[in-house]
């Protein structure tokens, strides 16, 4: 896995820049304070969230998260991509398939927070898209 490429520290950290910039963010996510889990195939990294601001990425840590998300390289894939297939266009859409991705935590936690992350994945795709073809 490139450390440039989802989900790497690199791609996070650009996520970063653009989540500082983005309006809609700015007033959904300002009691965003989370650690979220992001797995692709086994490649984990840990984002921290403070007022709706990405704080912190790290490696797999030891005392856990209050999300994650998990799934194989290709689910991300599709789900990063410019124009999703069915299933593939939201998280809990994904989850629902039951198959190869799943979100484990709080249910409540992912309720009452859905809309600000569901913001930060539209930023993720955005990134993971910009200067695609």
């Amino acid at each position: 896995m490139d450390d440039e490429d989802f989900p790497g520290a690199a791609f996070f950290l650009r996520l970063g820049r653009r989540m500082a910039t983005d309006p809609e963010l700015a007033v959904c996510g300002r009691f965003l304070d989370l650690a979220v889990g992001f797995e692709s195939d086994g490649n984990r990294q840990v984002i921290t969230f403070h007022e709706g601001q990405l704080v912190g990425v790290a490696p797999d840590r030891e005392d856990g998260v209050d999300l994650a998300f998990s799934g194989s390289h290709e689910d991300w894939e599709r789900f990063l991509s410019r124009e999703p297939p069915p299933g593939y266009a939201d998280v809990v859409g994904m989850d629902r398939r039951g198959d190869t991705f799943s979100i484990t935590g709080d249910a409540t936690v992912l309720a009452r927070h859905l809309r600000a992350l569901s913001c930060v994945l539209r930023l993720a795709r955005a990134e993971a898209t910009a200067g695609a073809p």
